[in-house]
């Protein structure tokens, strides 16, 4: 199942969702900062001009690098 966008307003309400999502997305984080990635050089090393050109919204949704782009 994947989420809504009602799913996360009702998660941003949970006691410590903060601490805990940047708990668990950590490394991610220091990767993304060790690249020095801002959103438009993401963009060009995730291929995301070509994945918005060539898949549907429902296979946007369901892919990694485009969701971690798009958030």
């Amino acid at each position: 199942m994947n989420p809504t966008a009602k799913d996360y307003t009702d998660l941003a309400e949970v006691p410590g969702v903060v601490k805990f999502i940047k708990g668990e997305h950590a490394d991610i984080f220091k990767q993304i900062t060790a690249q020095k990635w801002i959103p438009e050089s993401m963009a060009e090393t995730l291929n995301i001009a070509s994945k918005l050109k060539t898949m549907s919204k429902a296979k946007l949704k369901a892919d990694p690098d485009y969701l971690l782009w798009e958030y």
